[in-house]
């Protein structure tokens, strides 16, 4: 009861700080992949020749999404086609280098998409990678907006990479009932416990759908709210001198780390078409599978434009691409969700056009302070087909978290900072 209060407390934090400010200059975000467009290692040149011949390998066709690094070093990128299906749709980056940059070789191996059945990897936007180096892949299913396969959860052990879970998702849970609709795109996992020993909870999102999908390990529900909803005023996405129509609903998501012992996480969360944030508390979203009524903090035209990814340091600091600033902003959850606090701490009109992948690195992956990775891909001149592919288009980019916030207001706050500080030593000396 004691670290909940304390919670409590935090959460309602107001701290004096400056109004929003300009971009700062540029951090050090280093380039650590880049491509002008996507190829892969291939089993051969014969079998690339094929692809290409039955039209199932067309580079102007595939976009990457999502990056996501495991603690052995290796980096997974997952690629969609914008029309039809990707070859090879779950990667991880080879050390091979093609005249478009590092090639991709798929996961966990080709014979995973050479199958004609829906045993194979069909279309995955986004994946995660949990503390107990298990990789959760999360199968839309759907090709060209039709479900083509059911939508699965699977689940690879990156010690051994076996697949140890499959969960297929029926289709009146992947997609809304009533519409129709549905494009599951982002796992968000939360286990704990010795060795993830805790009950695992997956949150997915559904794009399409405008709803979110829960398993708890036990069963799947789906949940339906206003607030998983686009909104019709912010569906047009705005990058330099390019323009796209995306009215799309919850997307990008993320859990706040669990600081204080015994504390909730909030699942934090915004639909594409909207410049809200909202947050809830987890408790209560595993809670109303039994019939309670899910509250949700809001923070209405928080942010200056769209954000497609976002995700939690351990410190509280959430962060997300801003589409027509092409920016990468934050904010802290120990503070108050008004504008004021959600600061710009690193702009580059080149490199962060449309970062649709983010995650937070922790230090043991990194062997070094946590880092802030993040995939841009330039969708908007992929759409309209502008792309020049003999430039780069898509960047894999990392910063450490450290050098991103010093000195703003994202830095878990002092107050927060003393707070926890006396929990902690309060919590030794009981012991």
């Amino acid at each position: 009861m004691k670290y909940l209060l304390l919670a409590l407390a935090l959460a309602t934090l107001s701290l004096t700080s400056a109004a929003n400010v300009k971009p700062r200059p540029k951090p050090n975000l280093k380039s650590v992949y880049e491509w002008k467009y996507i190829d892969y290692l291939w089993e051969s040149e014969t079998q690339k020749q094929e692809f290409v011949k039955s039209g199932k390998y067309d580079h102007k066709n595939l976009i990457p999404i999502d990056v996501d690094k495991a603690k052995d070093g290796r980096v997974f990128v997952t690629v969609v086609g914008v029309k039809g299906s990707a070859p090879a749709t779950l990667t991880k980056v080879s050390d091979k280098v093609g005249p478009s940059g590092h090639l991709l070789a798929p996961y966990p191996d080709w014979s995973w998409y050479t199958k004609s059945d829906c045993q194979r990897i069909t279309a995955v936007y986004r994946v995660a990678i949990d503390p107990c180096n298990k990789l959760w892949v999360l199968d839309s299913g759907v090709v060209d907006g039709v479900q083509v396969c059911p939508a699965r959860l699977l689940t690879f052990d990156l010690d051994t990479d076996q697949m140890v879970g499959k969960l297929t998702i029926p289709e009146d849970i992947a997609r809304d009932p009533e519409t129709g609709k549905g494009l599951l795109v982002t796992p968000i996992v939360d286990n704990d416990g010795p060795l993830c020993a805790n009950t695992t909870v997956v949150y997915m999102t559904d794009e399409e759908g405008s709803g979110l999908v829960v398993w708890n390990s036990v069963r799947l529900f789906r949940l339906k709210s206003e607030v998983f909803q686009p909104e019709e005023e912010h569906a047009n996405i705005k990058i330099k001198d390019t323009s796209f129509h995306a009215k799309k609903g919850i997307s990008g998501a993320a859990l706040s780390p669990r600081i204080f012992p015994q504390t909730t996480r909030f699942f934090t969360f915004r639909p594409l078409a909207s410049r809200s944030l909202y947050s809830s508390d987890t408790r209560v979203i595993k809670r109303s599978t039994y019939g309670d009524k899910i509250k949700f903090y809001k923070g209405l035209d928080v942010l200056p434009s769209q954000t497609p990814a976002q995700a939690f340091s351990s410190e509280g600091t959430l962060f997300y691409g801003l589409t027509e600033q092409i920016a990468i902003g934050c904010w802290n959850r120990y503070n108050k969700m008004i504008p004021k606090h959600f600061q710009i701490v690193a702009a580059d009109e080149e490199r962060l056009q449309y970062a649709s992948g983010m995650k937070v690195i922790p230090k043991v992956v990194t062997q070094s302070p946590e880092e802030l990775w993040v995939l841009t891909n330039k969708m908007h001149e992929v759409l309209n087909g502008s792309c020049d592919y003999d430039k780069v288009n898509f960047r894999i980019l990392k910063s450490s978290i450290t050098e991103l916030i010093t000195g703003t207001d994202c830095e878990m706050p002092d107050a927060a900072k003393q707070m926890l500080e006396e929990a902690l030593d309060k919590e030794q000396v009981e012991k």
